[in-house]
């Protein structure tokens, strides 16, 4: 009898377990960020370890990620935003319309890639 019991009571664990998962340790998390002087920011969450230079730079892990680029790109794609509503607000057929979003397009990769801005957030 106590064999069958403790079985069951096996059994209704590993069902628990099975339901709402085996129980975590708690780990601790990290969250950095900081606003850069162009207007682009960059953010960690980690539960590693990360640190902030304010308007400059946040080292996530030991990745950094830098205003510098990040204020690149956000000012070539926002000049990007601006032109094609300029366009927008200018053109009288669909064709001249979808000619403002290729141009848009072309501006964006002009820009190239997207810097990383933002890791684990």
């Amino acid at each position: 009898m106590r064999k069958l019991g403790f079985l069951v009571f096996s059994l209704g664990m590993l069902a628990v377990v099975i339901h709402f998962g085996a129980p975590r340790v708690a780990e601790a998390s990290a969250t950095c960020s900081t606003a850069c002087p162009g207007g682009a920011s960059l953010s960690c969450c980690t539960t590693g370890t990360c640190s902030t230079t304010s308007g400059v730079s946040v080292n996530c892990n030991g990745t950094i990620l830098s205003c510098g680029p990040a204020d690149t790109y956000k000012a070539c794609k926002n000049a990007c935003i601006s032109e094609r509503s300029a366009c927008l607000s200018n053109c009288a057929t669909t064709f001249e319309c979808n000619g403002c979003t290729r141009e848009y397009n072309s501006c964006l990769q002009d820009c190239g890639t997207p810097p990383v801005t933002n890791i684990g957030c």
